[in-house]
């Protein structure tokens, strides 16, 4: 009996044991109470995409985005990094009331406005206000402006989002928001409301729209000085014969600048006339990436810009192919398209190849979709060279020209070839005097000298 009661008063105390280090092990694991914060610190940026835009290349640039507030605020912030570079960050930072649309709201003198001089890299800049005079609700855009040239200036892009629209110099970018923040006043209930979308671009379709790919943009990649307008390449290189043979190192971004304002008459291709860009391509192993980029490089933003790129599907195949690239749907991408920056493959770890053959541009999507590649009746017909008339002397041999035509886009890579120019007989350099006005000249002297001789017979005969 002794050994059984021991038994249960151990067993009971090994129960009361076990049980007070279970709730302490919980009463451990639960966190301390934090104190909230007064004010709610909302984001008014989408999902982060890890993306900023630099905009020290020119003073005009200027970026920023338009939202909805439903409750009063204290504060509006924007990240802006500097990459970590010496003598950046610069930006001035305004607050416009929305009024009708985004250029009409910006005619207007900003309600707060403060200018950042030298801010340190990801630092968040910011408006602020005061819980007696907050920002009340209502619509308004925010403007990061007034860059230093040259000096590292950046503002940090996120995936889009139904709270706010994204301006960049003086366009939307539908697929990206600034990544910023609202600080309310207190907890409200709600924050945001839906920003105003601008009226839709229209085009008069009544406007006739050549099916012709535009041939003075056209560059055929079959005479080696087409290798003036490369301007830059980066972990690539290439050569032109026939086709363009591009080499890909092993890189992350591998990728090569195509200037077009050398080439066109222009200062560029019109966008808004010539808005679809169409190449023949060609990868050359299956092993290959199968996407790239290309950034649209226009007058106003000559610089490859985050954001300004539209990305690249190849099919999964080393036939030729065609890849078509509509700017139109690229708000950004307006007046003139001076170049682009051709990134072949977005990661490249093993290198990789690529031949084009040529690029062109359409006034549609539909125009270039029904082009099968075939120029042929879109270049010029070579004069025929007129048959020699059968004259004393003349040869029956055939003219043979002495260079063929080339497709290449023009002469000198520039214009159209127009024709095959006969060559014109040389003429003599020796001079060839009229034979009448000489057979008249000589009896002139004759007769002075046959005169002369008369006189001086007569004089003797005197004498």
């Amino acid at each position: 009996m002794k050994n059984h009661f021991i038994r249960f008063w151990v067993t009971i105390l090994a129960i009361c044991l076990l049980m007070t280090s279970v709730s302490v092990g919980i009463m451990a694991a639960e966190p301390e109470a934090t104190e909230e914060p007064a004010n709610k610190t909302v984001d008014l940026s989408g999902e982060i995409e890890g993306m900023a835009i630099d905009q020290s290349g020119d003073y005009d640039s200027h970026v920023g985005c338009q939202f909805v507030i439903v409750s009063p605020a204290l504060s509006v912030e924007v990240c802006c990094p500097t990459w970590s570079r010496p003598n950046g960050g610069f930006f001035t930072f305004s607050i416009y009331k929305f009024d009708t649309d985004y250029d009409t709201s910006l005619k207007a003198a900003p309600l707060k406005s403060m200018r950042y001089e030298e801010f340190d890299d990801n630092q968040w800049l910011k408006l602020e206000f005061t819980e007696t005079e907050p920002l009340a609700p209502g619509e308004y855009i925010i403007i990061l402006s007034e860059p230093e040239p040259g000096l590292p200036s950046g503002v940090w892009l996120d995936k889009s989002c139904p709270q706010q629209l994204c301006w960049t110099d003086g366009v939307i970018d539908p697929k990206h928001s600034v990544r910023s923040r609202v600080t309310f006043v207190g907890h409200p209930e709600s924050y945001f409301g839906t920003p105003t979308e601008p009226k839709p671009e229209t085009r008069d379709e009544t406007e006739e729209r050549s099916t012709a790919p535009y041939m003075d943009m056209t560059v055929f990649f079959n005479d080696p000085d087409w290798s003036y307008i490369f301007a830059e390449t980066s972990a690539v290189s290439f050569d032109i014969d026939e086709i363009m043979v591009i080499n890909v190192m092993p890189a992350d971004d591998p990728w090569m600048i195509i200037k077009f304002d050398d080439i066109c008459t222009e200062q560029g291709v019109l966008v808004s006339k010539y808005p679809v860009m169409k190449m023949k391509v060609r990868r050359m192993d299956d092993s290959d990436p199968t996407a790239g980029e290309i950034f649209y490089l226009t007058d106003k933003s000559p610089n490859a810009k985050a954001g300004n790129s539209v990305r690249v599907d190849y099919q999964n195949t080393t036939d030729w192919q065609y890849v078509t690239i509509d700017f139109s749907a690229e708000k950004r991408c307006r007046d003139y398209l001076v170049g682009i920056r051709y990134d072949l493959y977005d990661h490249a770890p093993e290198g990789g190849g690529m031949e084009v053959e040529w690029i062109t541009f359409f006034e549609s999507a539909e125009a270039a979709e029904q082009f099968d590649g075939d120029f042929s009746k879109y270049l010029p017909e070579p004069t025929e060279t007129p048959e020699p008339a059968n004259t004393p002397g003349a040869t029956d041999a055939p003219f043979e020209p002495t260079a063929a035509p080339t497709q290449n886009g023009g002469q000198e890579g520039k214009t159209p070839v127009s024709s095959t120019v006969a060559p014109t007989e040389k003429q003599d350099n020796k001079k060839q005097f009229p034979v009448v006005p000489v057979v008249i000249g000589a009896l002139v002297i004759a007769a002075a000298a046959a005169a002369a001789v008369v006189l001086s017979v007569r004089k003797k005969r005197k004498q």
